[in-house]
This record gives structure tokens, sequence and C-alpha cells, in this order.
């Protein structure tokens, strides 16, 4: 075989190695692409996941605080409520003393009255006048006597002269006697009056005593009734305390478990954050040294265009770095959740490549975002095989 023999051979077997090696790099574009999605899912469920726990710590916490104030409220309610019971018994057992003391009172009061009755019924001196009214009707008949013998003496007074001035000492006793009687019966006249006068007031009192008796009974009835209505409001007040002193257990053990649940919500905020933190440092390496493959990798493919033929060791190394960079971008995308790879070809620009995937040309800079760390701020520095991400 000839020289050009040789060389068409080689050239199928170039073009062969190229066919092979162009359907391998698709399948390992397809590859990193579902490398790349699944990746991105994973950080964007992730991130959902630690959106969700700082949001449900930050319930537990406002759950907490609220459970605290509503204990605190439940216990000064409680306090207060049993002093207003503490209250209303020493209110109740003052107001059965003096239920008591006024039931004492009415039982007195109808004794008293007819103590005081019968004395003024029945006056002390009224046998005494009887007995004056008799002597001064006797007296009154002796008078008369006296007066008949004294007109019979007159008749004999010219014969009776020694006996005349006996009968004149006497008539004068008579007399003294008649103002004697006439003295006592005047008194005893007065007697009766202020005994009459004392009845009357006794009476009145007895009147007022039984209005007052009357008003005493009202009361009575009336403090009676509101006794059983404090009784009520007391029964109600302790049912009530019972509910307090429930609902208050209940909210205890709620507070137990949301502070359970905090320290929970805790642990995995505390293992989400280093996560996170372990996946931000696996990112920050995963760029540095896509960054430096892709350095090396843009050195060699100028290299090969300025020398246009390498030896087999040099494209041995380049496929190596190429493989290696697509592996490292591949890790980018799965730390960052992007879309997943794509190889630049031969007058792509950021725009067109936007336009590619989005269908629109004007989100080159996400794509710019995304792949800052290697281009930085300038979106032309991009080259014929550079591996980008595609957020």
């Amino acid at each position: 075989m000839g020289a050009a023999g040789m060389k068409n051979a080689a050239l199928v077997v170039l073009a062969v190695l190229l066919i092979v090696v162009g359907w391998r790099l698709a399948d390992v574009g397809r590859e990193k692409m579902s490398i790349e999605d699944r990746a991105r899912k994973q950080g964007e469920d992730l991130q959902v996941r630690l959106e969700e726990a700082k949001d449900a710590l930050a319930q537990a916490e406002s759950a907490r605080d609220t459970a605290a104030e509503r204990a605190q409220r439940l216990a000064a309610d409680y306090s207060a409520l049993d002093k207003r019971t503490q209250a209303l018994l020493s209110e109740r057992d003052q107001l059965a003393l003096q239920s008591n003391r006024l039931a004492a009172e009415l039982q007195s009061t109808p004794t008293a009255s007819g103590a005081n009755q019968e004395p003024l019924g029945t006056p002390a001196n009224t046998p005494k006048a009887a007995a004056l009214t008799a002597q001064l009707e006797r007296e009154r008949d002796d008078k008369d006597r006296i007066q008949s013998e004294n007109r019979e003496l007159l008749a004999k007074l010219n014969a009776l002269e020694r006996t005349h001035k006996d009968l004149r000492v006497e008539q004068d006793q008579l007399h003294s006697l008649t103002s004697e009687l006439e003295a006592t019966e005047a008194h005893t006249n007065e007697e009766l009056d202020g005994a009459r006068s004392k009845l009357a007031k006794a009476r009145d009192e007895v009147a007022a005593l039984s209005v007052q008796l009357e008003r005493e009974r009202t009361e009575k009835d009336r403090i009676q009734i509101q006794n059983h209505e404090l009784a009520a409001k007391l029964d109600a007040l302790e049912r009530s305390h019972a509910d307090l002193r429930t609902k208050l257990q209940a909210l205890k053990r709620d507070r137990e478990h949301l502070a359970l649940r905090h320290g929970e919500l805790e642990g995995t905020v505390v293992s989400l954050e280093r996560r996170l933190t372990t996946t931000a440092g696996e990112l920050e390496r995963a760029q540095s040294k896509a960054s430096d493959l892709t350095s090396q990798y843009e050195k060699l493919l100028s290299e090969k265009t300025r020398l246009g033929q390498l030896n087999e060791a040099k494209l041995a190394e380049i496929e190596r770095i190429r493989v290696t960079l697509e592996e490292a971008q591949r890790d980018v995308a799965r730390l960052t959740s992007a879309r997943g790879i794509y190889t630049v070809k031969e007058g792509d620009s950021l725009s067109r490549i936007a336009a590619f995937f989005y269908f629109d040309g004007n989100y080159w800079s996400r794509i710019m975002d995304a792949n800052r760390f290697m281009i930085g701020d300038n979106p032309d520095l991009i080259f014929e095989g550079m591996v980008l991400i595609i957020p």
C-alpha cells in the first residue's frame, strides 16, 4: 500500500473516530443535561425544604410565645378568680351571721312586747284607788249622818251646849279628812292619767315594733334570696375555676409539645445549614476546578490552532482535560441546580445560546451570571469548545 492509500485509510479512520466521538459527545451532553436537571431539582427541593423549615421554626417560636403569654394570662386570671372566690365566701359567712342574728332578734321581739304590755294593761294603783273610793263613799255617808245629827243637835242646842264644842271639833276633823280625801282623789286621777299615757305610748311602741318587725322580715327574705344568688354565683365560679384549671393544664401540655417540636426544628435547621455550608464549599471547589481546567483547555486549543497539528500525547491530554472539564461543570450545574451544560460551537454567542435554550436571546445575561466565575464580566470571552453552565 502506497503513501496515498495509507493517508486515505488514516483519514477514514480519523473520520470514523470523529463520528464516534461526536456520538459520544452527544450522549455525554444529554447525560450531562440529565444530571444537571436532577442536580437542579435536588437543589430546588433542598432550598424549598430549607425555607419550609425556617417558616416552621418561626411559626413554632410564635406559637411558643403565644402559649407562654396565654399561660401567664390564665395564671393571672386564676389568681384573681381565687381572690374573688375567697371574698364571696367571706361575704356569704357574714350574711349567714347577720341572718342568724336577725332571726334571734325576731324571735325575742314578741316576748319583749308581751312583757311590756302586761304591766300597762293592769296598773299597780287600781286596787288602792278602789279602796280610797269606797272609803270616800263611807266618809260621805258619815258626813251626811253627822250633818243629820248636827241638825238634830242644833235643835237641841240649847240643851246640849256642853257637847257643841265637841261637835265643832269633830266637824273640823271631818273637814280636814275631806280635804285629804279630795287631795288623794286628785293624786289618784293624776296617776291614772299617767298610766293611760304610758299605755298609749306602749301601744305606739308596739305598733312601731310591728312595723320594724315587718321590715326586718322583708330584709331577711331579701338577704336569703341574695344569699341563694351568691351561692349560685359561687358554684358557677367554682365550675369556671375548674374549667380554667383544665384549660391551663391543656395549655401546659401544648407548650411542652411545642417546646419539643421547637427543639426538633432547630435540629433540622442546623442540619440543613450544615448541608448548605457543605454544598457551598463543594460549589466553590468545583467552580475553581472548572475555571482552571477551562484556562488549560483554552491554552491547549490555542496551541493546537497555532501549530495546526499535535502529537498523540497532546491530543490525549486535550481529551482528558475536556472530559475532566465536563465532569467539573456537571458538578457545578448539579450544585447550582442548573439545567445542564453546553459546549460552545463555532459561531456561538451567549445570545444565540440563550435563544436556543430559552427561545429569547435577551436571556443571555442568565448564562453569563451562571458562568461569571470563568468569563468574568465580558460576554465575548467564550471560545469554541468551552463548556458553559445553562441555568
